[in-house]
């Protein structure tokens, strides 16, 4: 491992390198500081470990470079971040490249409550000509149609009450996309991981293939993969009906005792004018067969591995979200949600005030509320409390 890194670290170095004396290479970047101050209630468990207030300062750092040259393409994304908790726990879970094929994070300062880490989140190589691209390296995929619940999309999929989404964490991966001439496209993926004992292990891998294809009554997705040894058929589907848009993710995945369980997404967004003002909304329904109908601290292995791997963020089998966005003013939206648990009808009610500054400063702010009873997912021992988030980013 000490060794990969090091090779890892040079190879990064190097192109760091060319880039500053390469007039052809494109850079840009963003400063990020964001706030989240949470109030837990007393019966939660997290109560129990730190008090009724937490907060989580965290101040961030993004270099990006792109160079394009012929047929082919380089791209890196350098972070720099540091974090402050009177939480301990909120930030020993940090993404650090664990199980990763390369190990390209590393800790400058890990102390108690602060962390400070600086590592590479995009690092990829690209060949681009007519009909196909392949990328190889540290890179982003994203797949399926879902807005809040994301059961096709397997690699990082975002916290449904995530503030900050300008980028998916990057993972080391071959990609490759085939366009045919009629519209449609072929896309496939091979991503190696290592095990707990640092060695590559086709175990934890993901494989995957899918195909689109632009059909006269919709878009349709064909998804198999083998991920964490485990298989995933998947069908996506999205339609125009009259001036909306409706969405069907359905996924069957085998179980490591070769049960099968279904996930299906099924989502409709629609956009109009409301007093002079521009809105958008939707609603999405999501079954997840894993889910458990009565909330536990010990979920089921399966399901509490796929929590773990941040695949999923919820217990329950049936849930209900519904989201708009307002265009208050031109540079100001303003975005409530809610996402119903019902199983237990607890909810999770995330509104987020978005301001365009300038043109490269967002200022984003977001509340988010919990409720439900004290045997339920967002109101009983697990509850994340109420929430206040803000976000400053400084773009360059």
């Amino acid at each position: 491992m000490q060794i990969n890194k090091s090779l890892s670290a040079a190879f990064v170095a190097a192109l760091f390198l060319l880039s500053s004396i390469a007039q052809a290479w494109t850079h840009y970047g963003h400063i990020k500081y964001s706030f989240n101050y949470t109030d837990i209630p007393s019966d939660s468990v997290i109560y129990l470990d730190s008090g009724d207030q937490q907060s989580l300062n965290s101040l961030s750092l993004r270099l990006a470079s792109e160079h394009k040259w012929n047929d082919f393409s380089a791209e890196i994304h350098y972070e720099m971040n540091a974090l402050h908790s009177n939480n301990p726990d909120l930030i020993t879970g940090v993404d650090a490249d664990k199980n990763r094929a390369l190990d390209l994070s590393s800790n400058i300062r890990d102390e108690n409550n602060d962390l400070q880490q600086h590592r590479i989140d995009r690092l990829s190589l690209a060949y681009s000509h007519d009909q196909l691209v392949v990328r190889l390296g540290r890179q982003a995929v994203s797949w399926g149609n879902g807005f809040v619940f994301h059961p096709m999309d397997i690699i990082n999929p975002f916290d449904p009450v995530a503030i900050d989404k300008d980028y998916k964490t990057g993972d080391d991966m071959l990609y490759g996309q085939w366009l045919m001439d009629n519209g449609n496209d072929w896309q496939m993926m091979i991503l190696p991981r290592r095990n707990l004992s640092g060695d590559i292990d086709n175990d934890q891998a993901s494989q995957a293939i899918k195909f689109h294809a632009l059909t006269p009554k919709g878009d349709v997705d064909v998804l198999y993969a083998r991920h964490y040894d485990q298989a995933i058929l998947a069908l996506g589907y999205a339609k125009s009906i009259l001036d909306a848009v409706w969405r069907l993710d359905v996924l069957v995945t085998e179980l490591s005792n070769q049960q099968k369980v279904t996930m299906l997404m099924s989502n409709l967004d629609y956009s109009w004018v409301w007093f002079e003002h521009n809105v958008y909304g939707f609603a999405e329904y999501f079954y997840n067969e894993l889910g458990e109908a009565d909330f536990s601290l010990s979920p089921d292995a399966e399901l509490s591995s796929r929590l773990s791997r941040g695949e999923l963020f919820t217990t329950a089998k049936h849930y209900l979200s519904l989201g708009l966005n307002i265009e208050l003013h031109p540079l100001v939206n303003l975005s409530p949600t809610m996402i119903v648990n019902l199983d237990d009808n607890s909810y999770l009610m995330p509104i987020t005030l978005n301001y365009n500054w300038t043109e490269n400063r967002v200022l984003k702010t977001s509340l988010i509320l919990s409720a439900g009873d004290s045997l339920s997912e967002y109101g009983g021992p697990a509850s994340p409390g109420n929430q206040f988030n803000l976000l400053f980013t400084y773009y360059f």
